[in-house]
């Protein structure tokens, strides 16, 4: 259910979550990890990132070859907004075909996790994960795949289809940072063994469905950040999962565009975009904003209708461009490639590097061409966005993704990390994402 919110009541919810803020940086953490699952914690000053030496982001030191790596810890980062159902249906379906060939690979040691896009907002009655790894059986879970009090007829397609386990069953295993073992908020497998006691495939097709009940203020670059300083900090149930000597992919999966916006204690800018009569609101008259809202605080774009170019674009409350990373709205890109550079930094000397990717708003031949087309639409989406779709299937309009497509090219060409949500099929995109992150 959504609220109406004032400037003062919206601020006031915004920063009265049990005495904190609710969009700080380990917010949210709905427990610890000893509290849930029998993960043991260690000292507080113990990073699970931690190599033989702390390496900053700007060491130069050559390290050993990539390919000499045997290790992928792969965290999904799912869209569970009201109009994903479909897509997370294709991502479970599309594993099937998938994992059973990741699992024959014998020499390489795989870790999987999942995270939502939710961080929670004042306009969201449902709670959020903000970064924190989700293990549980979508069948656990059912009652996430309603959206706004109507049960839709996807449930079936995106989860019992797929899945027929009522809860899964994960064996204790110890990690890098603590030798105690304990039940892991992840799955593993390989040659060292797998922390699965049932059937591998069919575990992690009932782990990736996420419902549809998520905040539609999605914030996946948030998420992702939040993930991986929760996998730093022992008293989360994330700690341990990021090994430093192996690969790390992270796949975002959304039809989206980001809006990681810059609440904290001391700054809230960015809660200026959801009050009423905010510039960036489309319809400055309706109740309630939408989530164009976020693409008119982080894109700009120029050129004709039927021609024009879009680049990520930071702004203040006045919807003005700025060039101050402490009055942008949304949390500018360099705040998470920064992040990102940080832990690619530890892994160096181990040769295993970061690889960002995404199955997103883009065409289905963006792999091949590399482009995106920005041009007038039609209807609601062009009156909502000023543009049309990214990207159209039989059951999603997806919105150009242009602050990840800038994020993820920081990394390496775009076209060679991001998929369409709007595939029929999953199973190339995470092929070859997958072969990707452990070239």
């Amino acid at each position: 259910m959504r609220i109406k919110a004032t400037h003062s009541n919206l601020v006031a919810a915004l920063l009265a979550t049990t005495g904190c803020d609710p969009f700080d940086d380990l917010k949210h953490a709905p427990e610890s990890a000893s509290e849930t699952d029998g993960s043991s914690t260690t000292d507080a000053s113990t990073s699970s990132m931690s190599g033989p030496e702390s390496h900053s982001s700007t060491d130069t030191t050559e390290g050993p070859d990539p390919s000499s790596v045997s290790k992928l810890d792969v965290v999904f980062v799912v869209d569970n907004s009201g109009s994903m159902g479909q897509e997370q249906g294709n991502l479970a379906a599309s594993l099937e075909a998938v994992l059973p060939g990741l699992a024959a690979q014998q020499d390489i040691d795989w870790r999987i996790a999942v995270t939502t896009t939710d961080l929670g907002n004042p306009w969201c009655s449902s709670s959020s994960e903000a970064g924190s790894a989700v293990l549980s059986s979508c069948r656990s879970r059912i009652s996430d795949f309603v959206f706004e009090g109507v049960e839709t007829v996807d449930a079936q397609a995106e989860c019992t289809d797929h899945c027929a386990l009522e809860t899964l069953e994960i064996l204790p295993s110890a990690t890098h940072v603590d030798p105690t073992p304990a039940v892991r908020r992840w799955i593993e497998f390989g040659p060292s063994g797998t922390n699965v006691a049932g059937e591998l495939t069919e575990t992690v097709q009932c782990m990736l469905p996420m419902g549809i009940n998520g905040c539609g203020f999605e914030s996946p670059l948030e998420a992702v950040r939040k993930f991986l300083l929760r996998s730093e900090t022992p008293e989360y149930a994330n700690y341990g999962f990021v090994r430093p000597d192996a690969h790390l992919a992270v796949v975002i999966v959304s039809d989206e565009v980001d809006c990681s916006a810059q609440i904290n204690e001391i700054s809230i800018p960015g809660a200026e975009i959801f009050m009423q009569g905010s510039p960036f609101w489309t319809d400055p008259q309706a109740d309630s904003p939408t989530s164009a809202v976020c693409w008119n605080a982080g894109t700009s774009c120029e050129g004709p209708p039927s021609d024009m170019s879009c680049v990520a674009q930071d702004y203040d409350v006045d919807r003005q461009p700025t060039t101050d990373p402490d009055a942008a709205v949304l949390y500018p890109l360099s705040r998470y490639r920064e992040h990102l550079q940080e832990v690619a930094a530890v892994k160096k000397p181990f040769g295993a590097r970061i690889g960002v990717y995404g199955i997103l708003g883009v065409p289905p031949d963006f792999p091949t061409t590399g482009e995106v087309t920005y041009a007038e639409g039609e209807g609601q989406f062009q009156s909502d966005f000023g543009i049309g779709p990214g990207c159209e299937s039989s059951t999603s309009r997806a919105v150009p993704p242009v602050r990840m497509l800038e994020l993820i090219g920081n990394f390496g060409p775009a076209q060679d990390r991001i998929h369409s949500i709007c595939d029929a099929s999953f199973v190339p995109a995470l092929t070859r994402i997958l072969e990707h992150a452990l070239r």
